[in-house]
């Protein structure tokens, strides 16, 4: 939990993948990180993500995904969500709408710096 935000990340192995696909509706908001070539995509880790609200005060700030998924307990609300993965950063807009979840697949091109470990390929 940070700034009252509980968030929870993971996906590393295939078991700890369905967990985290399985959790990933109950959660108000989730992200995905992905990096993608021609042949195909692999799950990214250790990505550095900020959320903002719509005042631009940052919720959670440059907290590390362990894996490629990652959620958080997000009020309903327009959020701006920045997710780095070695220098490259990628913005996104997300609403959580009230009473439903809301999703953000980040997809960095192949050749991102990242370590090779905890990478799977992207069903």
């Amino acid at each position: 939990m940070t700034h009252g935000v509980e968030y929870m990340s993971g996906g590393i192995g295939s078991d700890e993948a369905q967990l985290m696909e399985t959790v990933l509706p109950r959660w108000p908001a989730s992200f995905e990180f992905a990096i993608k070539d021609h042949k195909g995509a692999e799950f990214a880790a250790n990505v550095h993500v900020t959320v903002r609200d719509s005042s631009g005060v940052a919720l959670l700030d440059n907290v590390v995904s362990g894996g490629p998924f990652m959620v958080a307990r997000l009020d309903p609300g327009n959020y701006e969500v920045e997710a780095q993965l070695g220098n490259q950063v990628l913005k996104q807009q997300l609403r959580v709408p009230q009473g439903a979840s809301a999703k953000a697949t980040f997809v960095w091109p192949a050749g991102t710096d990242m370590a090779s470990a905890g990478t799977r390929a992207v069903q």
